[in-house]
């Protein structure tokens, strides 16, 4: 499911924002407000991450904190390489504020993991680390 979704956002990103263009997503960002689409990289990043620790089969039982951190990371870094791959598409330019809404996506992502994890231990349940 995850590679899935890599492979949308990166079509998405990497798609020419140019109507003239015989793509199938060209020109789709000329539809939303910039405005709306910043605030669609926040979603699109957090997906991104809890796609990413359901795939990697990480529990939000029994998951480190480090696991989590490192795979947000890794999704803020992806972000990134497509933000400069977007320099070499046509209508598109790479944007700081694009990297730093992916990051915030990013991070809500790894926190709401973290949160359904802290919950889920609350209710009585041990770690997995815990379990035999």
């Amino acid at each position: 499911m995850a590679i899935g979704y890599v492979l949308l956002l990166t079509g998405v990103s990497l798609s020419p924002s140019d109507d003239a263009l015989a793509r199938p997503l060209a020109g789709w960002d000329a539809l939303l407000t910039p405005t709306i689409q910043n605030a669609l990289h926040i979603p699109a990043y957090a997906i991104l991450v809890v796609l990413s620790l359901a795939s990697l089969g990480v529990s939000r039982r029994g998951a480190a904190p480090k696991r989590i951190i490192t795979i947000a990371a890794l999704c803020c870094v992806y972000g990134a390489f497509l933000e400069a791959l977007q320099s070499l598409v046509p209508g598109r330019t790479p944007s700081w504020a694009d990297i730093v809404w992916n990051t915030v996506g990013a991070l809500l992502g790894a926190g709401l993991w973290s949160l359904l994890r802290r919950t889920s231990m609350g209710k009585g349940q041990a770690p997995a680390s815990n379990l035999a």
